[in-house]
């Protein structure tokens, strides 16, 4: 029908993922690389016995420090070697929410009295998070043939049990064996390749995690424990069949222990699910850094038409499809649905990225799809992805202006709610590296264009489509005024529209890696899973979807909606949080906004006073807005409420600064 029709060559069958493919008679990126079956798997093992207090090894010791303390609100995280399962995923969880830590590898560097405190009146931590029981190590030079032992000295033992009970410091074991000096008896284990699923037994323990669910521990070890003295310890998760998998536990000399008897990593279900409360419960609810749930999805080439694959034969460009006035009504009517069941304070919305061109009855006749997409008025939000889809690798500064120009033109015409020219998905994320390209985008008003998490580094080095960090873009290196959000590609391919088409392509790709052909229930739940692991991560980076993806194939149903639907109900059974949709100028701010505070050395402290009050001083080196959760100071800064907490984000000046808010 159209010469503007996206087409994918076959030769490129594997990067159909993504992104679209440009105008008739280009080929699409040789770079692109289609997303990985499934997250990673990170070996499990079972720990070896080993003590964890200082009990056995040398006296307690206690540590005076003479008048009002000063706290400083950071982590000591404890490695025996750095390369624990358990470490990395506390680590991770620590850098996404944005919490200040200290991290020391046992083996190589010494735990010192000076480390933990001035010996006087300052500790310089807060808390203290040990990845493993007994921090234990194989250590070949023990005679005869090595043995498994501490990372720690019994002196440092000595010391960090007096610096917490000092400092009033909190203690969390990632992954412990359940041993008596922890308040708990051993009952059993389990390897990586079980199933358990944990029960809440301590409902006031958190503020996320829904009080019936169900953590699923899978593809990691653990241990099924008992506890000693009900007085000091409690339980916190249970299994089925009642052993602890999570406690709580207050030693002899009254330090407060959270004790989980199962590994973790950064891609587990339970590992996620867990992290916030139980660091929340580490910092006693006041600390720097902030995790909220991000969904944004954008659903490219809306008004255009897309070449499709076909069942057995693959995408040959013989067949197109373009979604009409009803298949774009009924999904508004099911994310109106969607929306109902989402937590309150959600905000999700789908991001309608479209090509002008698309409008025009000289292009299409059917004018059903554009009167429908104005009568959703502001259940929709609408983003620029230039007026024909055309390739802006080689285009000149005139061109990229008028191409950006024109759409903006038509969206106003056509009061699109949301749309902004500041905003601009380019085709095939094309024109990035293009300076005439670029500066015409900026000419038109653009100031942030997505980018493809999918071109890595290694694909191109001098301008990757990868967060350089969690919740950062990039600065486009080829005009700093321009703004790169990454995106990630989903396999919901561009060009299916039906479940046999997206399973037959799908499997094309992918039956080597499973060995078999999946059934589309077992696809939605494996395209599901990064979803979700985005959503539990707090990642804030877009989704990408097509306009092919919106087909009603039956009862309303759709294969973006099956792919959102999937995510939401593993989410919502492990959170209850909101989820929450930024428009891409907003995604963009909240991206500048961490890259100035992983830069501003941003750190908080509570200093006591000789009468017994309080105050944080929250201070940071360079200009930067830092959150610190746990606390509303409406006179001292911006306060937000997520999820039932507050957060509130003070601003420091062009130089840096602190600020001093009393606290009760």
């Amino acid at each position: 029908m159209t010469s503007t029709r996206v087409r994918l060559t076959t030769v490129l069958v594997l990067a159909a993922s993504a992104a679209c493919s440009p105008d008739e008679g280009a080929h699409h990126r040789v770079e692109e690389q289609p997303i990985p079956a499934e997250l990673p798997r990170i070996q499990s093992k079972k720990l070896d016995y080993l003590l964890h207090s200082s009990v056995e090894r040398v006296p307690i010791r206690y540590l005076s420090l003479t008048g009002p303390r000063t706290i400083h609100q950071k982590i000591l995280l404890l490695t025996a070697t750095g390369d624990e399962p358990s470490y990395q995923a506390a680590r991770d969880a620590l850098d996404r929410i944005g919490m200040p830590y200290q991290a020391v590898t046992a083996v190589s560097q010494d735990v010192t009295d000076a480390m933990l405190t001035d010996g006087a009146s300052t500790c310089n931590f807060s808390a203290v998070l040990f990845a493993t029981s007994g921090l234990g190590f194989w250590d070949p030079a023990i005679a005869p043939a090595g043995a498994w032992t501490s990372a720690l000295s019994p002196d440092e033992w000595s010391r960090i049990d007096a610096f917490e009970v000092a400092c009033g410091a909190r203690e969390a074991v990632w992954y412990a064996w359940p041993s008596p000096d922890l308040g708990l008896a051993f009952q059993s284990g389990f390897s990586s390749d079980e199933s358990v699923d944990g029960l809440i037994a301590d409902t006031s323990f958190f503020l996320r995690v829904p009080s019936g669910a169900r953590i699923p521990y899978r593809h990691a070890a653990g241990y099924r424990a008992s506890i000693v003295d009900p007085t000091v310890t409690r339980a916190i998760v249970r299994d089925a069949s009642g052993g602890v998998l999570l406690a709580v536990n207050r030693t002899v000399d009254g330090r407060e222990q959270l004790i989980s008897t199962v590994d973790s990593n950064p891609y587990l279900a339970h590992s996620l699910a867990l992290e916030y409360d139980m660091l929340r419960w580490l910092t006693r609810g006041i600390f720097v850094g902030e995790k909220r749930s991000y969904l944004a999805p954008q659903i490219d080439d809306i008004f255009l038409d897309n070449d499709m694959w076909v069942v057995g034969s693959g995408n040959t460009g013989s067949v197109q499809f373009r979604i009409t006035g009803s298949d774009l009504d009924a999904f508004v009517s099911w994310q109106q649905g969607f929306r109902g069941r989402l937590p309150a304070g959600s905000s999700f919305i789908a991001t309608m990225a479209f090509n002008g061109l698309g409008t025009l009855t000289s292009e299409y006749p059917d004018g059903s799809l554009l009167r429908a997409a104005t009568r959703a008025g502001s259940k929709l939000t609408w983003l620029n992805h230039t007026w024909d889809h055309e390739n802006m690798d080689a285009m000149t500064r005139a061109e990229a202006r008028d191409e950006v120009a024109r759409n903006c033109k038509k969206a106003k015409d056509l009061k699109l709610h949301g749309f902004s020219c500041f905003e601009l998905v380019t085709p095939d994320m094309s024109g990035l590296t293009n300076l005439p390209a670029v500066q015409g985008m900026l000419d038109a008003g653009t100031r942030f264009v997505v980018s493809d998490t999918s071109i890595t580094e290694l694909l191109r080095p001098a301008n990757p489509g990868t967060n350089p960090s969690f919740n950062v873009g990039r600065v486009s290196p080829t005009d700093a005024r321009l703004y790169q959000i990454p995106r990630h590609p989903t396999s919901v391919f561009y060009d299916v529209r039906e479940p046999a088409t997206e399973l037959d392509e799908y499997n094309h790709i992918y039956h080597d890696y499973y060995g078999r052909d999946l059934t589309y229930e077992e696809f939605v739940d494996k395209a599901s899973e990064f979803g979700f692991y985005y959503l539990m991560q707090g990642d804030i980076d877009p989704l990408m979807f097509h306009q092919a993806n919106l087909a009603n194939y039956g009862g309303g149903h759709s294969l973006y909606g099956d792919f959102v639907e999937a995510v939401a109900k593993k989410f919502l059974a492990l959170s209850k949080v909101p989820v929450l949709t930024l428009n891409q100028r907003g995604i963009g701010d909240e991206m500048k906004s961490r890259a100035q505070l992983n830069g501003c050395n941003a750190s908080a402290r509570i200093v006591e006073s000789s009468t017994g009050g309080r105050s944080l001083v929250v201070s940071g080196s360079s200009a930067c807005s830092i959150p610190v959760t746990g606390i509303s100071a409406p006179t001292f800064g911006s306060v937000s409420v997520y999820g039932g907490e507050a957060t509130t984000s003070f601003s420091m000046g062009t130089s840096g600064g602190s600020v001093t808010i009393p606290l009760p």
